[in-house]
């Protein structure tokens, strides 16, 4: 063709042009016979015949590549039935209370020998209704009832502090029945002030946290659980089994924990001595009040029960009475809580 074969054509009509050139040389064939090929004149290839002996086989589509990622199932549980769920809060509850407890007693200070925790018993918190029906026998003015919640527990003594505990912590015996020397007699003849220099010289000695009972945490324990007169019932019929009052004290105290308990296990509620409070003299809230603890001054202190000189009445649960903090009495006494 005369041109040199590494020239190139810059363009299909050139390349056309030089082959029909070329051609003609040959024969000069028809240029209508010649066209340029495309894509779409190309015929079909024949199909591919397996080689003898070959059975033909069928290639599966490509599947679409598949994720790294594996999804993963998981099926919801099945619903608890109730009597499980039941089981569980009850339990729950159950552990709960007991770790409570242990709390409890690991943040409570030391007992004393003294006064040893055999000698208390524990009040759970609860609701009751303080004072007295207008109906009740003997019910005086101030009693006007209204209903009270104590929201947390406490420890109440079983028993009214003794002359022998009084002087192993002060150093002397003031009571008027000293004379008796019976170290178990409650002690009497001291004065609410000298009850508070007591509490803190037994907490000083001993890192405890005992105090007196409040108006409202005394009445709950002295209840017990009842809303009658008395913690036994109505009626006088069966304070002699429960106390130590005018009808059998003989004018004179009476060793401890000598008449029939309450249903918590507290002695001498309703008598031997009357037991001094917390809680300065004042009225009553009107409506409903949460751990009360009276007036915030005042010039007379609470005192609560009745004593071996008092009646029948002045040893109901919701009786109250009140006498100046420096005052003292041959049937006043008191018992600690904490």
């Amino acid at each position: 063709m005369g041109k040199n074969p590494n020239d190139r054509f810059a363009t299909a009509v050139a390349l056309r042009d030089e082959l029909l050139s070329y051609m003609g040389e040959r024969g000069r064939p028809d240029p209508g016979a010649v066209s340029v090929l495309s894509p779409d004149s190309l015929p079909e290839p024949p199909p591919l015949e397996p080689a003898a002996g070959q059975t033909p086989t069928l290639e599966a589509p490509t599947a679409p590549p598949q994720s790294s990622q594996k999804t993963l199932l998981v099926e919801a549980p099945a619903p608890r039935p109730k009597w499980m769920l039941t089981l569980t809060a009850v339990v729950s509850v159950a552990v709960i209370a007991i770790m409570a407890v242990f709390v409890r007693m690991l943040l409570t200070p030391p007992w004393p020998a003294d006064f040893p925790q055999t000698d208390f018993v524990w009040i759970a918190p609860g609701e009751f209704t303080m004072g007295s029906p207008d109906t009740e026998a003997g019910r005086e003015p101030d009693e006007t009832q209204y209903r009270v919640t104590l929201s947390s527990g406490y420890w109440l003594a079983k028993y009214e502090v003794t002359q022998e505990q009084w002087q192993a912590v002060m150093g002397a015996n003031p009571a008027i029945f000293a004379t008796l020397r019976d170290p178990k007699l409650p002690i009497e003849n001291v004065s609410w002030d000298e009850v508070q220099l007591f509490i803190k010289k037994l907490n000083a000695a001993e890192g405890t946290d005992f105090r007196l009972p409040t108006e409202a945490e005394w009445e709950y324990g002295c209840r017990a659980g009842t809303s009658a007169a008395f913690s036994f019932g109505e009626g006088n019929a069966r304070l002699g089994e429960c106390a130590w009052y005018k009808e059998n004290g003989q004018t004179l105290t009476h060793p401890v924990g000598t008449k029939q308990p309450n249903a918590l296990g507290l002695y001498d509620m309703h008598g031997n001595v009357k037991e001094w409070c917390q809680d300065w003299a004042g009225p009553y809230p009107v409506g409903p009040a949460t751990d009360p603890q009276g007036p915030e001054t005042g010039t007379a202190r609470i005192y609560r029960g009745g004593s071996w000189g008092t009646d029948g009445a002045t040893c109901r649960s919701a009786d109250r009475s009140f006498l100046a903090p420096t005052k003292q009495g041959s049937d006043l006494g008191f018992r600690l809580c904490r």
